[in-house]
């Protein structure tokens, strides 16, 4: 998802089709965005996204694959020298590996999410962001905030999965 006049001046379009050499749909958001759940949700109803979506942070580099699940993709902080983790996302889980809580930028365990957030329908997505984003007490909805509402709603119980390969993602000047 990009913001329509800067994928273009800077050729970002491009080179995401060029990288992925294969069929994928580049959507161009019109007018900025106040927040990422913001512009997934405009993605997924500006383009009529139906189905799975993957949400994944531009900030970070990891491996996975065989999304069954509504999960969230999280690493043990112990094992890494994480520049900016107090910006991450943090979760606690039980033994069955159901999320308990999810927060923003507040250290709740050593678990923090890499920044790959799977929902099995898009329309859980719509109807979670709808309903946080008029509440009054939350000026800023976050992905971590459409987890909970999800949670909280027992429709589905998000696991969470462990990768260990995760780097820290840099592009070059």
């Amino acid at each position: 998802i990009l913001d329509k006049y800067e994928g273009a001046k800077d050729g970002i379009k491009q080179n995401m089709l060029d990288k992925f050499n294969r069929n994928i749909h580049v959507v161009e958001l019109e007018n900025n965005t106040k927040s990422q759940s913001e512009t997934v949700y405009r993605a997924i109803k500006d383009v009529g996204i139906n189905g799975a979506i993957l949400v994944k942070d531009s900030d970070g580099y990891f491996e996975a694959s065989g999304f069954d699940d509504n999960c969230v993709c999280y690493c043990d902080a112990s094992f890494h020298n994480i520049s900016r983790i107090q910006n991450k996302s943090f979760i606690t889980y039980n033994e069955e590996k159901i999320i308990l809580n999810i927060v923003e930028k507040q250290v709740i365990s050593k678990m923090f999410s890499v920044g790959g957030y799977y929902f099995n329908n898009s329309l859980d997505f719509i109807n979670a962001y709808e309903s946080l984003s008029y509440l009054e007490e939350i000026s800023e909805v976050y992905i971590s905030n459409i987890i909970n509402k999800r949670s909280e709603e027992h429709t589905s119980e998000l696991q969470s999965h462990s990768f260990i390969s995760y780097a820290v993602f840099c592009l070059k000047k």
